[in-house]
């Protein structure tokens, strides 16, 4: 089989989240004999700096002018803006064509890139692939947005059938059905495995996420103020940082939460953590109060280290918590329901180790990243 050039359409922002660590570690791990991988980004962020180490190529066509702000009024304010985002999207793409033309393959990570290179796309022979990441519902003009993606695109890659249901509407999923492909992100199995040292005497509840308002940070401080009335020796961290500069006044708002409730001894900020695996380890539940989600890969990286799992019942998060079997799943805002489980494990720790080894045998039979890796790769020849 001969060698295919992939273009994969990085949107930079910047944080590094999830889906940047799992474009890391697919493109450095992807079999580079078979697959010519090139990076495409408006600007360089810790993904592309990451990737360049790694001997990927990466190259850099800037947004310009009213294109570099992403929001609906681009698409929805005046005529003489509507203009103005046009022609810079049509220099976009005049631009980036010395990167797209030997494409086989154009990977979107975003309904953003997806839109972005559709008039280089509607003259090239390459395959389009839309990466869904987290999508929007199509509700109000983004029903527009994600029809026109669905007439655009060859192939739509979405992590569950139910992440589809909740994104796309009847009609839409009737003309997408036949470019739907479920693919759910790999998790390296031996990195992320239970540590054999002990965990700490005291109990400890962790939560790891960009600190953004849809991962519902409240409802984890929430749930550490009501057992803390009741049981002040369990501590509570919190990891992760706020994705962009505007995201910073909603941690502003969640340290005043923790100060006003009373609890600043027992609940930690911990910042970005770089050894994910070992934060891991060092608590004994894992919790996810997030409002919507695709299939959250620090759900499965804590399963995979026999960590107990309590996550809100939206998206895919089902598709790999099965309540009182691997983990426990809440309603959205329930910080008295996420409480209410955490006491429960902390006063069983046979039920916590059993669901721990059923959620790690549950990631290493359906989710290896050996198995994502091998599913990408035919994804990208076809």
């Amino acid at each position: 089989m001969s060698e295919s050039t992939v273009v994969f359409f990085h949107i930079a922002s910047g944080s590094y989240g999830g889906g940047s660590h799992m474009l890391y570690r697919l493109l450095s791990s992807i079999d580079q004999g078979s697959i010519n991988p090139v990076v495409l980004a408006q600007r360089d962020d810790t993904l592309t700096r990451k990737l360049r180490k790694e001997g990927i190529r990466v190259e850099i066509v800037p947004f310009r002018g009213s294109l570099d702000s992403y929001n609906e009024a681009l698409l929805t304010g005046s005529i003489s803006l509507k203009t103005r985002s046009a022609f810079r999207l049509l220099q976009f793409n005049a631009e980036a064509r010395s990167v797209l033309r030997d494409a086989d393959v154009i990977w979107c990570k975003n309904l953003r890139a997806l839109l972005s290179i559709i008039p280089y796309s509607i003259l090239s022979d390459a395959r389009l692939l839309w990466n869904i990441g987290l999508g929007n519902p199509s509700t109000g003009f983004r029903r527009y947005l994600n029809t026109t993606a669905i007439r655009a695109t060859d192939e739509i890659l979405i992590e569950s059938p139910v992440q589809a249901e909740r994104i796309f509407t009847e009609s839409q999923l009737r003309r997408a059905r036949d470019k739907l492909t479920i693919i759910s992100k790999g998790i390296d199995t031996d990195r992320f495995s239970p540590s054999p040292n002990p965990k700490q005497n005291e109990f400890r509840v962790g939560m790891a996420s960009l600190i953004t308002p849809r991962k519902r940070v409240e409802d984890f401080i929430s749930a550490a103020t009501r057992i803390n009335e009741s049981d002040p020796d369990i501590r509570f961290s919190i990891a992760g940082s706020p994705p962009d500069v505007d995201d910073t006044e909603y941690l502003d708002r969640l340290e005043r939460l923790v100060a006003s409730n009373g609890i600043e001894d027992v609940v930690t900020f911990e910042g970005w953590v770089d050894d994910m695996p070992s934060f891991y380890n060092s608590i004994d539940v894992f919790v996810l109060p997030s409002q919507n989600e695709g299939i959250p890969g620090s759900v499965k990286e804590a399963m995979a280290t026999e960590t107990p799992v309590i996550a809100t019942n939206v998206g895919g998060v089902p598709e790999i918590v099965d309540h009182q079997t691997t983990g426990y799943l809440v309603k959205p805002k329930s910080p008295s329901q996420i409480a209410d489980y955490l006491l429960e494990l902390r006063e069983n720790p046979d039920l916590m180790d059993e669901i721990g080894q059923n959620s790690r045998q549950r990631i290493v039979n359906e989710y290896s990243m050996e198995a994502y890796l091998q599913q990408y790769e035919t994804i990208l020849q076809r």
